[in-house]
């Protein structure tokens, strides 16, 4: 294996046997399987992985709406310390000394945001970097159901009361005219190909 794709969790789950060989002849993919098995729901997989409770993992178990997911969700955020060993922004793992403490802060692009659209191939200019590898890019432009085009009252709270350590989910998803607008820029601040960021 020379290179080893990073988001194996989308657009479709693997078998939990699946990603569980996955993880035994490469052992240098275990928080990418560890983050399928958020996705998925592998809670049994994720235990047995013994890996370090990852708070990019925890967001994608919050997200994924199965009760593995909210029991892998639970385990990370009932640990003493928490890291960010994940880091979708540029898509690698943190090997060696990861942050900590560490604490969900919404940078996570879990599955419900990748099932968004908003990039036609005519608009590559306005992508932005995603974890798929593909810069959001599709033939047309179509919204997920779960897209949000206003805010909860949880997310208006955060207007106005101190920030929580951690960040409950908020969609920072681009304005539907594709443009990914300065909420992205900080965190994704990569050279576009037209010479932007």
């Amino acid at each position: 294996m020379d290179e080893i794709p990073y988001c194996i969790w989308h657009p479709d789950l693997a078998s939990e046997d699946t990603y569980r060989d996955l993880a035994r002849q490469h052992p240098n993919t275990i928080y990418y399987v560890g983050r399928a098995c958020a996705a998925a729901g592998y809670h049994i997989l994720y235990v047995e992985l013994g890996i370090l409770p990852d708070v990019s993992i925890a967001e994608e178990a919050r997200e994924s709406e199965t009760a593995g997911g909210l029991r892998i969700y639970r385990d990370i955020m009932g640990a003493t310390q928490r890291y960010a060993v994940i880091h979708d922004c540029d898509r690698s793992v943190a090997w060696e000394n990861p942050p900590s403490p560490a604490y969900l802060n919404g940078d996570t692009q879990v599955r419900s945001r990748l099932q968004d659209r908003r990039v036609t191939p005519r608009h590559f200019q306005m992508a932005y970097r995603t974890i798929e590898e593909n810069w959001n890019i599709h033939d047309d432009i179509f919204w997920h159901s779960g897209s949000k085009d206003s805010l909860g009252e949880a997310e208006i709270q955060l207007l106005y009361r101190p920030l929580p350590p951690d960040l409950p989910t908020v969609y920072k998803t681009p304005h539907p005219n594709g443009s990914p607008g300065r909420q992205y820029r900080p965190i994704l601040a990569i050279e576009m190909p037209d010479g932007t960021n």
